[in-house]
């Protein structure tokens, strides 16, 4: 903790040398009261019931800084939480920290540290904290008791100790090789240490992402890796106030590939909001064919923000839920009422699910 805090204070020094300097953040305290009855060890399949009220908190303080001419500067992210009854206490972390550089005129920019690199993903624009849950990250999977899924892996995620290289060769274009050093100096450069994205874009037309990898070694799930990971998704903004998102996630494991076909779909009309997305996977020898749909309404004024929401999961395989974006079971209905508070908000609001089953969320949100 100390070591952050002289980390943070010298990077406030550190911006004092640069001419343009961003400080922002916000503090987000929350109390949720639920009835949720539930296993407290799905392992030993205990009967005891959760139901009452927790607080959380959370402080997010982010600092950017560059050159008046945009050749070089950071950005960095500070996040901290805390849980009442959290064994392990308050967690205050670097969430990423690196610094850029432009060169030849912008045609090539050269980043490194923890880095946040977000160009080469797609995500929802939902302004809830429960709903959003569809982006071009998430993969299901993962390893669930005796049950290995080998299609657990993040397929994008860059927020990680990384070098990127980017060229920039025209407007509209970008191409990035990002490398990830393995664990140890010992252990030799591998094909999963790479990450290969490009961008594409046509004003008021259309947007193209795609990233791709290769898995690495796990031992602890004895799994040897080299599966191909990656996304291609477009995005068509041609219509004023439309956004409208469609991809597809793949793993190719030369025998048994996975697809998730996705798409996100958000229109403004004046002060309403909509917005619905949905996921279909194919069927695999580990997992069986499934879909999520979830889908957002909201009304805005200056005064106040009203939204209404739900989701549902088709994700179940012999009682155990392998690719659960919600995490609130089968489905899940819900409403808000958020006020502005400053540059935050205070917001209420109420959600039924059929595992979750009734919760009542209340937090206070003050930003700087």
């Amino acid at each position: 903790m100390k070591k952050l805090f002289v980390l943070l204070l010298a990077l406030i020094v550190a911006a004092g040398a640069f001419a343009q300097v961003t400080v922002a953040g916000y503090d987000k305290a929350k109390v949720t009261y639920t009835s949720l009855e539930a296993d407290a060890d799905p392992v030993a399949a205990t009967d005891e019931v959760f139901a009452g009220a927790t607080f959380s908190d959370e402080i997010r303080f982010n600092l950017t800084a560059n050159d008046p001419d945009g050749k070089f500067g950071f950005s960095g992210r500070f996040q901290g939480t805390s849980t009442n009854g959290a064994d392990d206490g308050a967690i205050f972390a670097v969430k990423y920290m690196y610094g850029w550089a432009n060169f030849l005129d912008g045609m090539i920019t050269v980043s490194a540290g923890r880095l946040n690199e977000g160009s080469f993903s797609f995500g929802q624009n939902e302004a809830n904290s429960i709903q959003g849950n569809l982006n071009t990250e998430a993969a299901p999977g993962g390893t669930f008791g005796t049950i290995e899924i080998t299609t657990f892996f993040d397929v994008t995620d860059i927020r990680t100790q990384s070098m990127e290289l980017a060229l920039n060769p025209m407007a509209g274009l970008k191409a990035a090789v990002i490398y990830t050093p393995a664990g140890t100096a010992a252990e030799e450069i591998a094909g999963s240490d790479f990450k290969f994205g490009a961008t594409y874009s046509v004003e008021n037309l259309l947007n193209i992402k795609t990233m791709w990898m290769a898995s690495a070694e796990n031992t602890a799930i004895d799994y040897d890796g080299g599966d191909i990971l990656g996304h291609v998704s477009a995005e068509y903004v041609g219509v004023e106030n439309l956004s409208a998102v469609a991809g597809v996630k793949i793993m190719n494991d030369t025998e048994d590939p996975f697809f998730g076909i996705y798409t996100i779909v958000g229109y403004t009309m004046d002060a309403l909001f909509f917005e619905v997305a949905g996921q279909f996977n194919t069927e695999t020898d580990i997992l069986d064919a499934s879909y999520y749909v979830e889908g957002n309404v909201e009304y805005t004024t200056e005064a106040y923000s009203v939204r209404a929401f739900g989701q549902f999961n088709d994700s179940e395989q012999e009682s155990v839920r392998l690719f659960d974006l919600g995490g609130v079971g089968d489905y899940l209905i819900g409403a808000e009422l958020s006020l502005p508070v400053g540059g935050g908000e205070f917001n209420v609001g109420f959600n039924y699910g059929d595992e979750s089953e009734f919760a009542l969320p209340v937090y206070l949100k003050i930003a700087f």
